[in-house]
């Protein structure tokens, strides 16, 4: 799935944008769940058992809908994906995924943006797109005008016209350029910026201050709080090393009703709030040719640093991503990520000046 963490990755730099700006399209697939129809094989493991067919039918008809079902049935089973079973979201993202790839060559993997792999460019492709259960948003470079306008609005039809074709509507579209709203985050395509929502921010800064002030609240309320802040944190995914004792606190009082919260999980709090306003990711910024790398532990930590040509750097991250965390060795005690091929990666072979 797409995630703010592999949109702040996209390139936008003035070397390849020359001059244009982001326009974006999207929609959401209404009911999306219920419009897949699941394979016979899986109905027996969807058995309603606690309401009879014959129950469902007398309650369905005294809302004035009539139900035929076939004689001898006893219980009820869902043929569509189920809210709340584990694998539907996979199965639903899956089928969309797929689903996009019909449109046309554009909208094949190799420009989609995903979750842990190294984000698409620009440089190698005209579309970029990015999919997340239901929703789906389609980004192209073009100059700003009707011309514009009018390409990327033949993108956005394309895919409404394809999806319609297999019984699948689009509502909730958005079309154009400027600060539209994905997956949480707000996508500037003229100043080329990642950002949290500002509204929603905002309301999660004073909530989460609120506690901050009060110092009482429920296990419950706090890992709401954070779950809310560890979607926003993806932005900058590095912020994530916030948060430590508000998990631990969090574990230690699930069970219990409303409790002092502990002193260090305040002041996590609290740094998140202060860190909000700077939850974001320029875009257009170019690459830095100074690498640095850094890794900490309970008895130290240690920096190494680097200069690099600014193409071996961007050669790199294309192939690690900016946190090639994927990549890493959990076995290994050193300072550096290392290369998982046989070639000489950048990062191997990273002069040590800790």
């Amino acid at each position: 799935m797409a995630s703010p963490s592999v949109l702040g990755e996209l390139e936008l730099t003035e070397e390849v944008t020359r001059g244009r700006v982001l326009y974006t399209f999207q929609g959401d697939v209404p009911d999306f769940f219920y419009r897949l129809r699941t394979p016979p094989l899986l109905w027996p493991f969807m058995v309603l058992p606690g309401v009879t067919a014959e129950e469902f039918r007398a309650y369905a008809a005294t809302r004035g809908v009539t139900v035929t079902h076939p004689p001898g049935a006893r219980y009820l089973c869902l043929v569509v994906l189920a809210m709340g079973w584990t694998w539907a979201p996979y199965l639903a993202h899956t089928c969309l995924e797929e689903e996009l790839e019909t449109v046309s060559d554009e909208w094949q993997a190799r420009a989609r943006a995903r979750d842990r792999h190294p984000a698409p460019s620009f440089r190698e492709v005209d579309l970029i797109h990015w999919a997340f259960m239901d929703d789906h948003l389609g980004a192209l470079l073009r100059f700003e005008g009707p011309e514009g306008e009018t390409e990327a609005g033949a993108k956005a039809d394309a895919v409404i016209d394809a999806f319609r074709r297999d019984g699948l509507p689009v509502h909730k579209e958005q079309r154009g350029v400027g600060a539209d709203a994905t997956i949480g985050v707000c996508l500037d395509g003229r100043a080329m910026q990642l950002v949290p929502v500002p509204g929603k921010m905002a309301e999660l800064m004073e909530a989460t201050a609120h506690v901050c002030r009060t110092r009482r609240a429920t296990a419950e309320e706090i890992r709401r709080l954070v779950g809310r802040w560890s979607w926003n944190l993806l932005v900058v995914r590095l912020l994530y090393s916030v948060f430590s004792a508000t998990y631990r606190f969090v574990m230690a009082n699930l069970e219990k009703g409303v409790v002092t919260i502990w002193e260090n999980a305040v002041e996590e709090l609290s740094a998140a709030v202060a860190l909000g306003p700077l939850i974001a990711v320029d875009l257009a910024a170019v690459l830095s040719e100074n690498v640095y790398q850094t890794d900490a532990s309970l008895e130290g930590f240690g920096v190494v640093s680097g200069t690099f040509p600014e193409e071996e750097v961007r050669a790199e991250l294309r192939a690690f991503g900016r946190i090639p965390q994927t990549h890493r060795n959990p076995r290994s005690d050193c300072l550096l990520y290392t290369s998982p091929s046989p070639r000489d990666g950048l990062l191997s072979r990273m002069p040590s000046s800790a």
